[in-house]
């Protein structure tokens, strides 16, 4: 990934040199945790996932609970996790309401 931001940055680099190093900066602390930002953009990369994840075995009925497996406990921040919850709940009466209607 770091391979691909120097190369979407790197048109940049002769124009707005301040400008890629502050994405690359951005990145980094998205990357390394090393920001409140940062870190809570990493909690939603892994909500996206799982919001993906749930779309996905809606519509296919694939079991795809390794996705959710050990997300919860990487979340930190009290929205994100709240967030999370309330993807498990309508997950799990998805999954009730579709056991009952097979």
């Amino acid at each position: 990934e770091k391979q691909a931001m120097l190369e979407i940055t790197s048109m940049l680099h002769h124009t707005m040199p301040t400008v890629q190093q502050r994405i690359m900066d951005r990145w980094l602390e998205y990357e390394h945790g090393t920001s409140a930002e940062g870190r809570v953009v990493k909690e939603l990369d892994k909500l996206e996932m799982v919001i993906q994840a749930e779309e996905y075995e809606s519509d296919t009925g694939i079991d795809l609970s390794q996705f959710f497996q050990g997300v919860e406990p990487k979340l930190s921040h009290a929205t994100v996790k709240s967030w999370y919850r309330a993807l498990q709940l309508q997950r799990t009466a998805r999954k009730r309401a579709d056991s009952t209607a097979t």
